[in-house]
């Protein structure tokens, strides 16, 4: 198992023109995944914006969805997944894998 954790940011109008989210937080922290449902988990909900180009599947990278609308409140909400530094150092692996299984890292 590999420990993942995934937050949000969500944005007004008002507040991307001050450079800030609006709100954030954690949707979820150090939520246990098997390999094969994290790399669902990336393809499903869209985790494709690797935090750093190229990616390399490091345990300090995270990955981000496009921003999703909320047309009745204005709002966008971003998305991210990251890594959990509770993870016990062989899980760092499966990290990097998971980001090749899903395509996030080319060849």
């Amino acid at each position: 198992m590999i420990l993942i954790s995934k937050t949000y940011q969500a944005f007004t109008p008002e507040s991307t023109e001050a450079g800030e989210p609006e709100d954030f937080g954690f949707a979820f922290e150090d939520e246990p995944y098997t390999f094969r449902e994290l790399v669902g988990l990336i393809q499903r909900e869209g985790f494709i914006y690797p935090s750093c180009s190229p990616a390399t599947g490091n345990p300090r990278e995270w990955l981000d969805t496009e921003p999703e609308p909320y047309y009745q409140t204005g709002e966008e909400i971003i998305y991210s997944l990251h890594y959990s530094h509770n993870n016990k150092s062989r899980a760092a692996k499966y990290w990097t894998a998971a980001f090749k299984a899903a395509n996030i890292i080319k060849g």
